[in-house]
């Protein structure tokens, strides 16, 4: 008696093909919206909350904020804000260049393309807001299916390799590869079980990357790193950065563990740091960076 016979075989393609369109579907209206972009080719960030309205001391060196939605200042106001605060606290002009959704891929296209001199800015300080989410945005190169992009193009025109891009989703490289919604969730899946230090590899050469584009393009800078609280980054290799020449001021220890708490996160999705939070941690930045 054959298990698998002409009805169950039916069966079993029409449930694969009904299987596939649902996913379709779901990346068409949901899904691609989900999706972070890695190494984008020309693209026009929009820095739309680039400057402020506050006084300051023009004998003093400019600050370049870089980032994703902890350095933009998602869901609070402007006054807030970290770029705004740290301006008011310092003195120094303070540049906004933080993008929602954005990742330290994108910092290092930013900066390997001429993006602060696009703005007139020659900062003395770029201070890089590391938020928890930036680990696993470092692997999330992927476009759905009805969209293609040339991934990692810009990494040929520089000193990192293909070694540098993440071994686990090596299976998905190719310039204008098409991948499903269906692959997407999959790559979720693994994400969550790559092992932290594998993580951290990674974003030690991101960083130490970035370091040695602003060598090149501002000899004068000085980068730093900012790790904002979270469990996701706790870890005791922060010293291999500053070995790089690195500013690295870490608060992913657990004396600041209550800044997850309420009071200090915004009042819509209670996720991004608010002006309380900044509040308490810009005095020990400013302290420690020389900013």
């Amino acid at each position: 008696m054959h298990i698998f016979n002409k009805k169950t075989i039916s069966i079993i393609l029409i449930n694969i093909i009904v299987l596939i369109n649902v996913f379709i579907i779901l990346d068409y209206f949901q899904l691609r919206k989900m999706v972070y972009i890695m190494h984008p080719v020309e693209v026009n960030y929009e820095f739309d909350r680039l400057e402020n309205d506050l006084p300051y001391n023009k004998k003093l060196g400019t600050v370049a904020v870089v980032g994703s939605y902890f350095a933009h200042g998602a869901c609070i106001n402007v006054e807030d804000s970290f770029a705004y605060k740290l301006q008011k606290m310092t003195g120094r002009k303070v540049y906004n260049f933080g993008v929602h959704g954005t990742g330290v891929a994108d910092v290092l296209y930013q900066v390997q393309n001429g993006f602060f001199k696009k703005n007139n800015v020659n900062p003395e300080y770029v201070v890089l807001v590391l938020e928890p989410d930036m680990f696993q945005i470092m692997y999330k190169c992927f476009m759905t299916f009805f969209h293609t992009m040339e991934r990692y193009k810009v990494l040929k025109y520089h000193t990192v390799d293909n070694e540098f891009v993440p071994c686990d989703v090596n299976f998905n490289l190719s310039d204008n590869m098409k991948v499903t919604s269906l692959m997407i969730l999959l790559n979720d899946l693994r994400i969550k079980y790559i092992p932290f230090n594998n993580k951290f590899d990674y974003m030690k050469k991101y960083l130490t990357e970035i370091k040695l584009s602003l060598d090149e393009e501002y000899p004068a800078a000085k980068f730093v790193v900012v790790v904002y609280p979270s469990l996701k980054n706790k870890t005791d290799r922060w010293s291999e950065i500053e070995k790089e020449g690195i500013k690295v001021i870490d608060f992913s220890k657990e004396e600041y563990d209550f800044l997850v708490e309420e009071k200090y996160l915004d009042a819509q999705q209670y996720v991004y740091p608010n002006g309380l939070a900044w509040d308490y941690l810009l005095p020990t930045i400013i302290k420690k960076s020389g900013i």
